[in-house]
């Protein structure tokens, strides 16, 4: 609907920043620049630190990261879905050129 310039103050800060108003039920939006003007920063899952936290990352999740698909062996997974459900079909999306060797590599291995 429109911009405004509002005051915030965050941790004893007091700063004059623009807020886009949207239409209808959703957010306000604040602006990438209040995270700067305040001092925000975002972290955990939002934010990794490549250079440390990759390694720990595969370490704690080895079979997740080991580079092998189709190795799932937990319960059967089942879809329960309310009486005449109709499904929707989807437009497929791009695979990753990084990935497209390994799928390709498993979907030869359901052909066979």
């Amino acid at each position: 609907m429109g911009e405004t310039t509002v005051e915030v103050e965050y941790n004893k800060k007091k700063k004059y920043l623009s807020l886009i108003i949207s239409e209808g039920g959703g957010c306000d939006i604040l602006g990438r620049d209040w995270f700067e003007e305040l001092g925000i920063s975002v972290q955990g899952v939002f934010g990794i630190d490549g250079r440390n936290n990759s390694m720990k990352i595969y370490e704690l999740f080895p079979t997740v990261f080991g580079g092998e698909l189709g190795q799932f062996k937990g319960e059967p997974i089942k879809l329960e879905l309310n009486e005449g459900t109709t499904p929707i079909f989807l437009k497929h999306r791009q695979v990753p050129f990084a990935l497209k060797p390994a799928v390709e590599k498993e979907l030869d291995k359901l052909v066979q």
